[in-house]
């Protein structure tokens, strides 16, 4: 039976125009296909494009919408928190650190549209301007002409105005510091497309597989392990791992007893 927790749908807000993308949570079978492909496949960008299909992730946005996406998915299936494994160049010993989802993505402008969302902001941004190029000029010139905005002309409004039309799309940080747990030294890692897809699972396949089968010889289907959410998959696997404990403790205090 389908695990109806993978059709809720999350509203995930990716331009400041409050337009949103639907995404739900992924079962551990898509899970296990995202790593099949990144094992199989050569050609990284069929892989990632492969991903991102999986995911539920539309394919006309840019790449680093698309990483926020897949990042996304990812919290909502297993967790925010991503490892970051790396050499530090100063110790040069491999550390360990955790990253959150919202540490990579800069939201910090989208605050100053909400003023202008009564006012058809998402009208003015379908203009043929560049976001990226628009000057305080181009805005002013906006103001004058649209009967919305014209109660909204000082120079603090056209201001915010502009940078709310600059920040229509959250800033993906490809580049973040992470402090060396051995020898303390802040290193700046660089989080790329490789990394991203990499911190979408907490397994390697192989790793996969042993968790599949464990499950399967402690009473579940195959069918029941592949509709679980990954978050759900790893608390099961480590309520086997806890009964196993106990039940050798148990039989080494009845030795122990004897």
């Amino acid at each position: 039976m389908k695990n109806p927790t993978l059709d809720l749908e999350v509203d995930f807000k990716i331009l400041a125009t409050g337009e949103s993308i639907k995404l739900s949570p992924i079962s551990s079978q898509i899970e296990k296909s995202a790593l099949e492909a990144q094992a199989i496949q050569e050609d990284e960008q069929i892989a990632f494009d492969h991903i991102c299909k999986l995911y539920g992730v539309p394919d006309n946005l840019s790449e680093d919408l698309k990483l926020a996406c897949l990042l996304k998915v990812r919290e909502i299936s297993n967790g925010s928190d991503c490892q970051l494994k790396y050499k530090c160049p100063k110790c040069n010993r491999v550390t360990e650190s955790i990253i959150m989802l919202e540490d990579m993505l800069d939201f910090s402008l989208f605050d100053k549209i909400e003023r202008f969302r009564d006012v058809k902001l998402k009208d003015v941004t379908e203009l043929n301007l560049d976001p990226e190029n628009i000057k305080m000029s181009d805005v002013f010139g906006m103001f004058e002409e649209s009967p919305e905005l014209k109660n909204m002309r000082d120079l603090e409004d056209v201001k915010d105005l502009t940078l709310s039309l600059k920040a229509r799309f959250p800033k993906f940080k490809h580049f973040m510091t992470s402090r060396c747990i051995l020898c303390d030294f802040e290193n700046l890692v660089n989080v790329d497309r490789q990394f991203v897809v990499k911190s979408l699972s907490t397994h390697s396949i192989a790793a996969m597989y042993q968790v599949y089968h464990k499950l399967v010889i402690n009473g579940f289907t195959k069918l029941d392990v592949d509709s679980m959410l990954p978050f759900e998959r790893e608390i099961q696997s480590g309520l086997i791992d806890q009964a196993v404990q106990q039940l050798k403790q148990a039989r080494e205090g009845a030795k122990v007893n004897n």
